[in-house]
């Protein structure tokens, strides 16, 4: 029995807050000259391109890993483009919340994680909230934050998507306020009705189903308790038995709906992010492989830690190499550890403080909110981030994005404008013709008007770039074979712009016929396969003659049609 067929939106919702994947190194897919040798040729910065990663994950652990590789003096410019202009607005508030060196790495975790997954706050947080929004917005208006400015770059968004941004973090504001208010508990309980249904009075039975099928096999760190927690409340990441009663903001978002009564367009204010998928993947089921076997450990088959814990290393973990350029690692194990009862390695990370310091209920500090210290770390000087949201195929095509990007990464629910560009939406899986011969690839290459599909985005892609696919191997609502089929569907994609994977372990088994029937192998060897497979699906993208496209200097394609014929 699974908890929801194929379709997901009940589950999923209709804003990602949060990502389905742990945090990935996007350095370690750059192609950059070996030590040694000069890139002469190259001087223009490294362009990383996020699309609909729904938090900060990968770019926070990208830049932590920043001090040990060597850009040859380049620039690195990420961009972080997000179509929902409410997820944008949270990269913005994590982002300046991580840089805030006026409050401790400790406190920045605990803010950052109750903002990040909680849909109720402490007292604490929801006092920074307030008190830092007016700044955010103070900066989107002005540009009048140093700091901000020299690293966030908001010059890329349209002046109304400024306005939007603008009036999200009013709302934040607002949200204290009789009128304003996001009550987030009876909106999420609708959530839940609307995805159960009859089967509502039995929603703890469907949660242990899931959570005992398809997340324990794949992430045992996850603890059950804290998975209900989540499900029922919307609360993941607790901070000291502290109460959370504060409803939170930053989760709220308009959707466009049709009013019944007057048939017409209006927007909808609700929480429509995931209510199955909880954000402990993002952060709390991977760490270094220095410190994982002992956060792993098992004591009587049970998880010594859990994935609470783990997001909060590795948060603290990534703040404190981001400020000493130096590795943070657990300290070095004690013979303790391995006799009852078991202390943890944490807890030296950890040391008791007075009770004094652990009053939750205290206001926000002016440091803390309003009169923050904000300053970019000494290894981010050469470093910029640029936000960007719209509709992708359109934003590409501008002449300022032509070769600008030397590593692009598309989250998994951002990956249809990849298959409009190689005509794979509203298409049966199978092929009606031959893909081999040049008429099919002039087929799914062009539109009508004999023009490139794929122009804006094999434009805007750097000679050697590679395209970094999330998959949906963490998307626990799905079905075994339904992740595997998106697998293939991902690689009959690649396969028609004439990349190349670049991982062979993130391919789903030649035995696994999903273009046919939809049935492909059996349930639980599909979940096997699901669970040893890659994460992400790394491409390689062929280009400059010998692949799609061959890309100008004005960033635009010649003979693309011509260059995918000749080199089938």
């Amino acid at each position: 029995m699974s908890l929801t067929g194929e379709d997901g939106a009940d589950a999923v919702g209709f804003v990602q807050f949060w990502g389905n994947s742990p945090a990935v190194n996007l350095l370690e897919h750059l192609h950059l000259a070996p030590n040694g040798e000069t890139d002469a040729v190259d001087s223009s910065p490294i362009g990383i391109l996020l699309s609909g990663a729904a938090d900060v994950r990968h770019d926070l652990l990208t830049l932590t890993k920043l001090h040990g590789v060597d850009l040859r003096g380049r620039q690195l410019h990420v961009y972080l483009h997000e179509s929902s202009i409410e997820v944008l607005a949270r990269h913005l508030l994590l982002l300046d919340l991580l840089l805030n060196t006026g409050i401790s790495i400790r406190e920045r975790v605990e803010y950052f994680l109750d903002l990040f997954g909680n849909c109720l706050l402490r007292d604490k947080t929801a006092h920074y909230l307030k008190a830092r929004t007016p700044q955010l917005l103070k900066y989107v208006h002005d540009d009048t934050s140093p700091s901000l400015h020299r690293l966030m770059d908001l010059s890329h968004l349209k002046f109304k998507h400024r306005d939007d941004l603008q009036a999200v973090f009013e709302s934040w504001v607002a949200s204290g306020c009789e009128e304003g208010r996001f009550d987030v508990e009876a909106l999420r309980e609708q959530r839940l009705r609307g995805l159960y249904q009859t089967r509502y009075d039995h929603r703890v039975n469907l949660m242990d189903w899931t959570y005992t099928m398809h997340i324990k096999p794949l992430a045992p760190i996850i603890h059950w308790l804290q998975y209900k927690q989540f499900c029922l409340t919307g609360v993941s990441f607790e901070t000291r038995l502290a109460p959370h009663t504060h409803p939170n903001p930053t989760l709220a978002a308009y959707i466009p709906a049709k009013d019944r009564r007057r048939q017409q367009s209006v927007l909808v204010r609700g929480y429509w992010g995931d209510v199955v998928n909880s954000p402990f993947m993002s952060f709390g089921i991977d760490t270094d492989t220095q410190d994982k076997d002992r956060l792993w450990r098992t004591v009587n088959k049970e998880q010594r830690h859990n994935a609470q814990e783990v997001s909060k290393f590795n948060l603290t973990a990534w703040l404190n190499e981001l400020e000493t350029h130096q590795p943070f690692h657990l300290p070095p194990e004690r013979h303790e550890e391995s006799e009852y009862p078991y202390p943890s390695p944490l807890d030296s990370l950890n040391p008791k403080v007075e009770e004094l310091e652990l009053d939750d209920t205290a206001p926000v500090s002016r440091q803390d909110g309003a009169t923050s210290r904000l300053e970019v770390p000494s290894g981010l000087s050469h470093v910029k981030i640029v936000f960007l949201t719209g509709d992708l195929p359109q934003l590409l095509s501008k002449t300022r994005y032509g070769s600008k990007f030397d590593l692009m990464y598309f989250g998994n629910l951002a990956v249809s404008p990849l298959f409009g560009a190689t005509n794979l939406l509203n298409k049966p899986a199978e092929p009606t013709v031959d893909d081999s011969s040049p008429a099919a690839a002039d087929d799914v290459m062009t539109a009508a008007d004999g023009a490139p599909r794929a122009e804006w985005l094999t434009g805007a892609m750097k000679p050697q770039c590679r395209v970094v696919v999330e998959s949906f191997k963490y998307m626990v609502h799905y079905k075994p074979s339904v992740r595997l089929r998106y697998r293939s569907r991902l690689l009959e994609a690649a396969r028609r712009m004439n990349w190349t994977l670049a991982n062979d372990a993130a391919a789903p088994p030649a035995e696994f016929d999903a273009c046919v029937d939809g049935q492909g192998m059996k349930e639980p060897q599909a979940n096997e396969v699901e669970a040893k497979a890659d994460t992400f699906m790394v491409f390689e993208a062929a280009m400059r003659g010998d692949g799609v496209a061959d890309v100008c200097a004005d960033g635009r394609e010649e003979g693309a049609v011509r260059t995918m014929a000749a080199s089938q």
